[in-house]
């Protein structure tokens, strides 16, 4: 689902599977993202319910422009790639559960099931008034995560204001990940 290219403002998108390409270890145009907002305004009062996103060659939500009242409610998320390229940093393809940046407002996430974070971390934003609430972040047993701002947070040099996150359960999550 790219915003940027089909859709408009008030869109929701209900009930579906939303399968990326997996694991494609490039971070080549174009990338392999699940729910993409490119344009801004053009993803303005989306909603996203009741849907199973898996198996990303990047970010299962990627936004990188001002795009305002979205909600991404009752989901599930599993499996994405962040991956360190050969020979340098340049070659990396980092990602995010949800990599949200660029003046994008009023965010909110509840009641989701997010049981993956890899890369940069999961819920990574940059903006006002995100709400984050009723969501179970797990990892099981066998997996391990290697992610470098938690599960819930934002980039290193970028700010959060009116931020609220409450209400959440984390299983199996080492304290370093939260």
């Amino acid at each position: 689902v790219s915003q940027s290219r089909y859709g408009g403002p008030n869109i929701s998108v209900l009930y579906c599977e939303i399968v990326g390409g997996g694991n494609d270890e490039s971070d080549a145009w174009p990338w392999n993202d699940g729910v993409s907002f490119r344009a801004t305004g053009n993803g303005d009062n989306f909603r996203l319910a009741y849907c199973y996103l898996r198996d990303f060659g990047r970010c299962p939500i990627f936004c990188s422009a001002n795009v305002d009242n979205v909600i991404i409610e009752h989901c599930y998320f599993r499996l994405f790639e962040s991956w360190t390229g050969d020979p340098g940093p340049e070659d990396d393809e980092h990602a995010e559960t949800a990599s949200v940046w660029g003046g994008a407002n009023g965010w909110v996430w509840r009641y989701n099931l997010i049981g993956y974070v890899e890369g940069t971390g999961g819920l990574i934003f940059e903006g006002d008034d995100f709400k984050v609430y009723g969501n179970i972040f797990y990892r099981l047993v066998a997996e391990t995560w290697e992610n470098g701002n938690g599960v819930i947070g934002t980039w290193t040099a970028s700010t959060l204001t009116g931020c609220k996150v409450f209400n959440n359960t984390f299983i199996n999550i080492n304290s370093g990940e939260v």
